[in-house]
């Protein structure tokens, strides 16, 4: 009788019984690109530019409606994210002079991704950002 059980046992675990039989039972499904994005944002963007995109006024801009995301090209945009900014800057009419730290730790696919969640957010300009565009940033920014 012992001896059926580990049987049994080793069986489920060898992957026969339907509990271990497909490693995909334990797995989260990969996010959309557009939910990888707005994870990534939350996760390294909202602390400082707030969940709603809203910032902090007098501390941290505003993403939400910027005009500093329309007056800049995509690959300023792009260089900023990925070596920072500090010094004066205006953003909707409003001055800001804080540090924002480089994000170069990111993957080129996590900043484009955070890039198009914001760019597709709260009345945004709705540009798109490949990955292949920021590393060519990337490489120039070195």
């Amino acid at each position: 009788m012992r001896l059926s059980h580990i049987a049994a046992a080793l069986a489920l675990a060898l992957g026969g019984g339907t509990a271990f039989g497909s490693d995909v039972v334990n797995e989260r499904p990969p996010l959309s690109e557009a939910d990888a994005g707005k994870a990534a944002y939350l996760a390294q963007c909202a602390a400082c530019h707030q969940a709603d995109g809203s910032g902090l006024r007098g501390a941290f801009p505003p993403l939400a409606a910027a005009d500093y995301l329309t007056k800049q090209t995509v690959e300023q945009v792009i260089k900023v994210v990925l070596t920072g900014l500090s010094g004066p800057i205006t953003v909707n009419d409003q001055p800001y002079n804080a540090v924002m730290p480089a994000m170069s730790h990111l993957s080129d696919a996590d900043v484009a991704g955070i890039l198009n969640y914001v760019y597709a957010s709260w009345n945004n300009p709705g540009h798109r950002v490949s990955a292949q565009q920021v590393a060519a940033v990337r490489a120039g920014a070195g």
